[in-house]
């Protein structure tokens, strides 16, 4: 009967320490489960039809893009689009999936848009309220 209580914490602690690995590994998965972004996933020409509009990005290898009727950048982004030049950099908003942040010149450091990359050669506008979902044109990259 003396040995009974230190085989039982030692079941518990096996138990224990198995259910810790787990759990850390679980989170080591779900923590890269989405791949860092390379300029060949993001440089091209997007584009996006919805609510009677034709929405464009050209994202370039150089960090610039144009772009043409996409969503406001800045608030309170009443319904308005923009059309012109943008600065970006990879970025990823936490429970997103990886994407780049659009920066534009001139304006305030809120007008930014976070463009989301599906992995799947769609992308999505975190901002746009309809969020139409934007294709990339791979004849515009050679």
């Amino acid at each position: 009967m003396q040995g009974y209580p230190c085989k039982r914490f030692l079941r518990v602690s096996v138990f224990g320490g198995f259910a810790a690995a787990a759990m850390g590994a679980y989170f080591v998965f779900l923590s890269l489960g989405q791949l860092p972004l390379d300029i060949d996933d993001v440089a091209g020409f997007w584009q996006a039809e919805g609510d009677d509009r034709v929405s464009s990005v050209s994202i370039q290898r150089d960090g610039t893009a144009v772009f043409s009727n996409v969503p406001d950048a800045c608030p309170p982004r009443d319904g308005k689009y923009y059309s012109g030049p943008a600065s970006w950099d990879f970025y990823t908003v936490p429970d997103e999936s990886p994407g780049v942040l659009f920066r534009f010149p001139g304006m305030s450091d809120e007008c930014t848009l976070y463009f989301y990359l599906m992995g799947t050669g769609e992308a999505f506008f975190a901002e746009d309220p309809n969020s139409i979902g934007y294709l990339r044109d791979l004849v515009e990259l050679e």
